[in-house]
Formats: structure tokens, C-alpha cells, sequence
């Protein structure tokens, strides 16, 4: 609550600073400072929890690969990048937002929906290898095995990527959405986990794969960006909005107000979404079960490495994990077996 009247409570004097800093008399030029000082502000005030994260809890466990200048290299790098996505969509907006009036909202959530499909695209040729150093799995027996379980359940399997990123954890994730699928191991997970576990890794990704795990959750997200941006343009021409929290009648100062003030609903919907893809999760585990697999031990060893809690209350796994714990997992696979007894 403190934050969120911070964040309310120092919109004017950014706006004013923007109109300063701006060499022109120009609302776009101006919103678009705006909100670079915004992001700019956000990675300053999170940067000494970062440091903490890094460089005292994660190297005390060894996990953290980082120094301060490559950590804060990859901050640039964010900013970069999220300027490269934020930036010409604000843009676009604020020109399409006198033309198109009521109907902004539909132009805003389709271009949303396209650049969403051209990041999912682009993701692993251009953006990944820019933060997490990646290569092509090298010839081998995990190449082949993991080439004939892709076969076997008939997935369209592009590449294979090995990656080395800022943190010794293991793991192994299927992505593509659009266009190429692809798989995604981690280096430690080749170097600590046996090629059982790897592959039974591998065969709860090809069920999230199976079971659209993926799509439903961009569908998911689709729906609720698109309530969130009616709800905003029914909203952001209403003057009292402005006038109750001090801030100036300027459309980018609306959405980024209505954006703080429905951050309760984002938390709902939050927990419904994870609520589904948990039992997307569990799906997925089957899935690699009645391939063969022993998932239940890649599970624990792999939570073992990465020390994660084994047990996890079941509404807080909700709330803040779009995975359940390895207890709710290994809990619904002996269920499941049980009945099947």
C-alpha cells in the first residue's frame, strides 16, 4: 500500500521533469521520457535487492555466476529491450488514441496480440543469446535419445539448445509457441542430472506440449489484457481520476494510475490462472510417466540440487508459483496410481 502511494505520489513531478527534459512542446516525445524515467526508477530501486540476491543469498549457496559489472550489463540490457517493445507501442497508442477514440482499445490489444506472436518468434534466435550464453546441443546419446522420444510422440522439435546462465540451476524447458518449438537444458542439468532424469525432464515439457500448456495461457492472458484495456478506456477519460490524485489530464499518466489501481484484480487473476496451469502441471507429469520415464525421481533430484522447499503451502504455491511444489506433484502422481490400483 506504502509503495503504491509512492508510486502514485511522485507521477506529477516525473511528468514535470519529462516536459523539461523534452526539447520539444510534444505530448508523444514527452510520454515517451515519461516513462523511460519510470523504468529508470524501477531498476534503481530494485537494484540493492538484486545485489542482495545475487552477491549474499545465492552466492552463499552457489548458485550465483555473476559479477557486478555483468549483472549490471544485463540491467542495461533489459532496458534496452523492454525500450525496444514498450517504446513504439506507447507511441503507436498515443497517435491512434485521438483518432480512434472508443475503439482504442481494440487496435491496442490487437497490436498487444501481434507483437506477443513476433517476440515468441524471435525469442530464441535473437533475444535469448543476448542475456544466457546458448549453443546447440552437441552430437551424442542425449541428442539421439532425445531426438527419438521428440519422434515418438510426434513433436515438431527444431532445435535443442544448452544454455549457461547467470545461476548453477537445473533445469530444462520446452518453449515455441508460434512457428519453431524448441527445448532448453541447462549445462548443470547435463553435468548433475543422469540421462533417465534428463529425459524424464523432457518428457514433462512434451506434455506441456501435449496439453497446450502454453497456448492456454497466452489465451488466458489474451482475455484479461484485453478486459484490462476496455476497463481502462472506459476509465481514462474521466476527469475525476486526475483531478483526485493531483496529477495532469495526460493519457499516459491515466493508463499508468489505472494500471497501479488494478493491481488487485491482476492478483486475482493471477491465482486463477495458476490454479489451471497447476493441473496443466500435473497433466504434464502423467504424461511423462506413461512414456516410460521415472518423473518422480528427475522431480526430487532436480529440486534438490536447485534447493528449492520441498513442501509448500498449497494456497501460497498458488498465489506465486505457476508450478506446484515437487510435494503437490509427487502427491498427485501416488494418487493417481492408487486409483489406477
Amino acid at each position: 500500500m506504502v509503495y503504491a502511494l509512492y508510486r502514485l505520489w511522485r507521477l506529477p513531478a516525473f511528468w514535470n521533469i519529462s516536459k523539461e527534459i523534452s526539447p520539444i512542446n510534444s505530448e508523444i516525445l514527452t510520454s515517451l521520457i515519461f516513462i523511460v524515467l519510470l523504468s529508470l526508477e524501477r531498476t534503481l530501486l530494485n537494484l540493492p535487492f538484486r545485489l542482495y540476491e545475487s552477491f549474499i543469498i545465492e552466492q552463499r549457496f552457489g548458485f550465483n555466476n555473476e559479477t557486478l559489472v555483468s549483472l549490471l550489463l544485463n540491467k542495461v540490457k533489459i532496458l534496452i529491450y523492454c525500450g525496444l517493445i514498450l517504446l513504439p507501442l506507447t507511441c503507436i497508442v498515443l497517435v491512434l488514441a485521438p483518432l480512434l477514440g472508443m475503439f482504442l482499445w481494440i487496435y491496442t490489444w490487437v497490436i498487444i496480440y501481434i507483437e506477443t506472436i513476433i517476440v515468441w518468434i524471435v525469442y530464441p534466435y535473437y533475444v535469448m543469446p543476448w542475456f544466457v550464453k546458448c549453443k546447440p546441443i552437441p552430437a551424442g546419446e542425449l541428442k539421439i535419445r532425445l531426438t527419438e522420444v521428440c519422434k515418438r510422440v510426434n513433436f515438431p522439435m527444431d532445435r535443442v539448445f544448452v544454455t549457461s546462465d547467470r545461476t548453477n540451476s537445473v533445469y530444462v524447458q520446452y518453449r515455441g509457441l508460434y512457428g519453431s518449438k524448441y527445448l532448453i537444458i541447462a549445462d548443470t542439468a547435463i553435468q548433475k542430472l543422469d540421462m533417465d532424469c534428463i529425459l524424464a525432464l523432457v518428457g514433462h515439457e512434451l506434455g506441456r506440449w501435449s496439453n497446450s500448456y502454453f497456448v492456454i495461457r497466452q489465451i488466458m492472458r489474451l482475455l484479461y489484457n484485453g478486459f484490462k484495456l476496455y476497463a481502462y478506456q472506459r476509465l481514462i477519460y474521466e476527469s475525476s481520476i486526475y483531478t483526485q490524485f493531483n496529477v495532469p489530464n495526460m493519457f499516459i499518466i491515466g493508463y499508468v494510475i489505472l494500471g497501479i489501481l488494478y493491481n488487485p484484480m491482476y492478483k486475482l487473476y493471477t491465482y486463477i490462472e495458476n490454479t489451471i496451469l497447476h493441473r496443466l502441471t500435473y497433466s504434464a507429469d502423467i504424461f511423462s510417466k506413461n512414456l516410460g520415464f521415472n518423473i518422480r525421481k528427475a522431480l526430487i533430484k532436480r529440486d534438490t540440487f536447485n534447493l528449492q522447499p520441498l513442501s509448500v503451502d498449497s494456497i501460497y504455491s498458488v498465489y506465486f508459483n505457476d508450478t506446484s511444489s515437487v510435494t503437490e506433484r509427487l502427491t498427485k502422481l501416488h494418487s493417481r496410481n492408487a486409483r489406477l490400483d
